[in-house]
């Protein structure tokens, strides 16, 4: 399964996804969604294929509504490949190894140095962009969420910022168009929650969400 921001797939009939190691895209379905926590799970359609050859975990996700892209999304993004049962990110290659994104359960401190890393626009492979956490607030919804000074662009959301450690602190959202340098970032605390709620059949399925 992959994660991404709900705001990434919420207005498309089409999601695909690629591996940052081949231009093969595969077709999506969105699982779940949480507009509140801007996050959502995706499955892919032919997983076999997918995990047959070395495993990506950086995955480019591309969204279509009606044959054009996503209004009001990127029509670009990036996902993480994800587990919901034992707290890291996890894909398999053949059948036997695995490569893991560990999740840092640990709440990043002001001036913690991270690496944001994605599919922004302006070129077709993976970007890496560095800063510092800058603030660690709560947002107009009651979420938490953290600021921090490395570049997200269009793009760049559903992707994992790492720590110095190689630890996952969150997960690409959003940047403040009227200012420079002011990134928002989920933190993985959020991210647990919301697989774990998706585990127990808590959020509501894009169709279930469609008929409220």
């Amino acid at each position: 399964r992959l994660v991404t921001n709900a705001h990434v797939v919420q207005n498309s009939s089409h999601v695909r996804a690629r591996k940052s190691s081949s231009p093969i895209m595969f077709s999506c379905t969105v699982e779940w969604i949480s507009i509140p926590l801007d996050l959502a799970l995706l499955s892919v359609n032919n997983e076999d294929a997918f995990f047959s050859s070395d495993a990506g975990l950086l995955d480019n996700v591309t969204t279509m509504s009606d044959g054009a892209a996503a209004k009001g999304t990127d029509n670009t993004a990036t996902a993480t490949t994800s587990s919901s049962s034992n707290g890291s990110a996890s894909a398999s290659a053949n059948g036997d190894v695995e490569s893991h994104l560990s999740l840092c359960h640990t709440l990043p401190t002001l001036d913690d140095n991270v690496t944001c890393v994605g599919f922004p626009e302006g070129g077709s492979q993976i970007s890496v962009t560095r800063g510092v956490v800058s603030r660690v607030d709560v947002g107009s919804n009651g979420v938490l969420r953290i600021q921090i000074d490395a570049a997200i662009n269009p793009g760049n959301s559903g992707g994992p910022v790492f720590n110095e450690s190689g630890g996952v602190v969150g997960v690409a959202m959003s940047h403040l168009k009227s200012a420079s340098n002011i990134g928002y970032i989920i933190p993985t605390s959020v991210l647990s929650n919301f697989l774990d709620m998706c585990s127990r059949d808590v959020e509501a399925s894009p169709a279930e969400r469609s008929s409220l």
